[in-house]
């Protein structure tokens, strides 16, 4: 089976400049939660950009369920994946509800416009995510914590196979970040394929079936977290001399930095 998304020797900058993404090659697999690692510049958000078709790569090429992601229009892309990116602009005056809602707009057409099934999905994305008391509040009165979970609804309602997050648990405490990545989980044993940036290694390997690891641009090593994450590649990674232990709840390795 061809991977759900597969970057194939990827070369991509931003505006002309020196290269982000150095001839990057990478595998998302079918209904696994992939979590890209590695530290802070080293592409991961690029790599997530270039999945989506934001970013245009200047070599080589993205496919899609096997198709190339060029050859595909926008609005099939949308129907495919959805993308949280890490920082979103608010409309000005917009409620939450009416926000959620324009997640259902990839499946709008001439002749299938809003339907109960449309106010299903929106209804059950808010409630996912614990904001369907928030649906009349404005979004710019938000707390930073709300806001990041009703962009997560507004991916959730889009309802595609394809869930991509940047970054997903910024600006939420402890609690909101393992409730979030708990839905994610639960969302890839119903079938969904899920790709997330993550900066907290705990979590990569806690959550996570697959990881992608990077540095300056290059993509280091992937795999199964229990397979991939060891000291060496740690500090190969990130330049950090660390101990790995395995959790006695759930057999994941913890990270614990010497």
């Amino acid at each position: 089976m061809n991977p759900a998304l597969d970057a194939q020797a990827v070369t991509a900058a931003y505006r002309r400049g020196e290269n982000v993404l150095d001839e990057v090659s990478a595998a998302v697999p079918h209904g696994e939660f992939t979590a890209i690692i590695g530290p802070n510049g080293c592409g991961k958000s690029t790599l997530l950009r270039a999945f989506t078709k934001l970013l245009t790569p200047s070599g080589g090429q993205v496919l899609v369920d096997g198709k190339a992601i060029t050859t595909l229009r926008t609005a099939e892309i949308a129907r495919r994946l959805s993308l949280l990116p890490q920082h979103s602009p608010v409309p000005d005056g917009i409620r939450v509800g009416e926000l959620v809602r324009r997640g259902r707009y990839p499946h709008q057409t001439l002749f299938a416009q809003w339907s109960r099934g449309d106010e299903e999905m929106v209804a059950k994305a808010m409630r996912l995510t614990h904001v369907e008391d928030l649906g009349d509040r404005l979004v710019d009165t938000l707390s930073g914590g709300q806001r990041q979970r009703v962009w997560i609804a507004l991916a959730l309602a889009q309802d595609t196979p394809l869930l991509l997050l940047d970054e997903p648990t910024t600006f939420l405490d402890i609690a909101h970040q393992v409730e979030t990545l708990r839905l994610l989980d639960r969302l890839r044993t119903e079938g969904r394929t899920i790709v997330a940036v993550l900066h907290e290694l705990g979590h990569a390997a806690r959550f996570a079936t697959h990881l992608i690891a990077m540095r300056d641009g290059r993509v280091m090593a992937s795999g199964p977290p229990g397979e991939l994450l060891t000291e060496e590649l740690v500090e190969e990674i990130f330049g950090l001399r660390c101990r790995i232990i395995s959790d006695p709840d759930t057999g994941t390795p913890v990270v614990l930095p010497r």
